[in-house]
């Protein structure tokens, strides 16, 4: 194991020049929304472009999330090979926006812009937000910090041993790992605003008729979007990342639910799997849901190549995970089977809840004020409705 240490870098050091931050997260962005657009084409059993196109985008970040990981752990010129990797997404996203702009110039930005304008204003409006200089005590304590340790440190093991915020990190904050070292602190959250961009996309095209415009009203209206959208902590990516799959479901209900199909879901699920624990159930409830279709639908015969299916998106994208946790701290699922020692119990106390929340308040809230300060009034409407 390699000790826990710190040298001189420093989080001004490194994100000295905002203009930098914000136009190198958006090249970047632009970079892998290019190559999503691309490997779209290969998933041939989704009809819609966005939804294809979505599936892609995780499937991207669920590929780079494990290489950075690959990367801290070996510890094998680290800093060189982020600033490299990220150098090469920047100037192929460089590329990429100067044809786009090209192309934008003989549309027209009146043809491309003109309809829908209501929700294209509210979805700049968060764009700034995003690339907005980090201010949340969150980000700045925890999902850009551990990043930076990971670079003082040359390696993310033995970091966990005295920060137990450490033993929590997902490729979410890994791939903020790539941005911190090319001097971007907002790439998170211009990733999560390109998830929901893709999202309302997606909402667009595939669903018909008037309450699809009331629901998106609704979802971009949503208070605490403003929060999930400004910050580092890749809560809206699995958010959305799960929706992405509860679509490709729905879009696929008609088909049979074999192995193929499940590789399709498998992306965007397990890419939400690798960011944070809170994600565990939602999928393994999706996937029981799944695997229960294929019995109804008689596709025993299939079973098997399904749960070869599951077996193979473990060992690939999640185990490393779980061995890296293993072999650092005895807990796959540091710090919640670490034992009973007072710090840990008072940590995993901290992270499994308050004591004032009642579950019943997720459909019962105690007040209308809590309510709307969580959805917001446009989502209220959308339920009266």
């Amino acid at each position: 194991m390699i000790p826990f240490q710190i040298n001189q870098i420093t989080y001004e050091g490194l994100v000295s020049n905002p203009v930098w931050s914000w136009f190198g997260a958006c090249m970047l962005v632009l970079s892998f929304w290019n190559l999503a657009v691309k490997g779209s084409k290969f998933i041939t059993l989704v009809e819609n472009h966005w939804l294809r196109v979505s599936v892609s985008f995780y499937a991207l970040l669920l590929v780079l999330g494990e290489s950075l990981f690959s990367i801290s752990a070996l510890a094998f010129h680290q800093t060189i090979l982020l600033k490299v990797l990220g150098s090469l997404f920047i100037f192929n996203g460089v590329y990429i926006g100067s044809i786009k702009i090209i192309q934008f110039q003989r549309a027209g930005y009146k043809k491309i812009f003109s309809k829908d304008s209501i929700q294209n204003l509210m979805l700049l409006a968060l764009f700034l937000i995003a690339i907005a200089p980090v201010t949340d005590a969150d980000s700045i304590s925890y999902h850009l910090a551990t990043p930076l340790q990971i670079l003082r440190n040359g390696s993310n093991q033995g970091i966990g041993e005295y920060w137990l915020h450490a033993r929590l990190l997902g490729y979410g904050e890994y791939i903020n790992l790539l941005g911190i070292a090319n001097g971007i602190d907002c790439l998170g959250a211009v990733i999560q605003w390109t998830g929901l961009l893709l999202f309302v996309l997606t909402i667009r095209t595939y669903f018909k008729g008037p309450g699809k415009e009331l629901f998106l009203y609704a979802l971009l209206s949503m208070p605490c979007i403003l929060f999930l959208v400004s910050t580092q902590k890749p809560q809206l990516s699995g958010d959305l990342a799960i929706l992405t799959g509860v679509i490709a479901f729905l879009s696929l209900q008609s088909q049979r639910h074999d192995y193929k199909y499940l590789m399709v879901l498998g992306l965007p699920l397990f890419y939400s799997l690798t960011l944070k624990y809170t994600f565990y159930l939602p999928v393994i409830v999706l996937i029981i849901v799944f695997i229960a279709t294929s019995i109804m639908q008689k596709t025993g015969h299939s079973l098997v190549k399904l749960f070869i299916v599951l077996a193979g998106f473990y060992l690939a994208f999640l185990s490393p995970i779980h061995l890296f946790n293993y072999f650092n701290y005895r807990d796959p699922v540091s710090p919640f089977l670490s034992g009973s020692s007072t710090g840990l119990t008072n940590f995993i106390h901290y992270l499994t809840g308050d004591p004032g929340f009642n579950i019943a308040y997720i459909w019962v809230p105690p007040s209308l004020g809590i309510y709307t300060t969580t959805i917001g009034l446009a989502g209220i409407l959308f339920f009266i409705r």
